[in-house]
C-alpha cells in the first residue's frame, strides 16, 4: 500500500470515509471537518500508509465533543511530524502547553474510557506502559465516586 504522502488529493475523501466510518461505530452523529482541521491533516507529510490515517481519525473523532472536528481532536503521535501551522492560541488562554494539551487528551480519553487503561490507551495510540508513565507523571487521578455521581 503506497504512502498516503504520495495521494494527498485522496485526504479528503478518505477523511470523509474515516469520520463516517469512526461515527456510525462509535454511535456519535457525523460531525463536520473544520477548514483547519483539514489543512492540517492534508499538510502533514504522511510517511505511513492509510492505517495511520485511519487510526488519527478514530481518535479524533473519539475526542471530539461537538458537532465539529478541529485542530485539537487531532493528534498525531510522532516526534518528527510536519503538520501545518496550527491556529494560534485563543486570547486569554491560561496555559496553552504541549504538556497541558497531553494531559487534557489523555484525561478526556480516560473518561471516554470509563477509566480502562487499556481500552484509553488505545484510543491514544499509545501502549499500556507509555499510559501508565503518563499519569504518572502528569499525577493524574481518577476522580471519586460518591452517591452514583463522580467528583473532580
Amino acid at each position: 500500500m503506497p504512502p498516503v504522502r504520495d495521494r494527498r488529493e485522496d485526504v479528503p475523501e478518505l477523511l470523509e470515509f474515516f469520520i463516517a466510518h469512526y461515527s456510525q461505530r462509535h454511535s456519535l452523529p457525523v460531525p463536520q471537518l473544520a477548514p483547519e482541521a483539514l489543512s492540517h491533516l492534508v499538510g502533514y507529510n504522511w510517511p505511513g500508509n492509510v492505517r495511520e490515517l485511519k487510526n488519527v481519525i478514530d481518535r479524533a473523532r473519539i475526542l471530539a465533543r461537538s458537532e465539529e472536528i478541529g485542530p485539537s481532536h487531532i493528534i498525531i503521535d510522532r516526534p518528527d511530524a510536519e503538520v501545518a501551522p496550527a491556529a494560534p492560541a485563543a486570547a486569554g488562554a491560561e496555559d496553552f502547553s504541549l504538556e497541558s494539551a497531553e494531559r487534557e487528551f489523555i484525561v478526556r480519553a480516560l473518561r471516554e474510557a470509563n477509566w480502562q487503561r487499556t481500552r484509553a490507551a488505545g484510543l491514544l495510540g499509545i501502549t499500556r506502559a507509555t499510559l501508565h508513565a503518563k499519569i504518572k507523571r502528569y499525577e493524574i487521578r481518577q476522580p471519586e465516586i460518591r452517591g452514583g455521581l463522580a467528583h473532580s
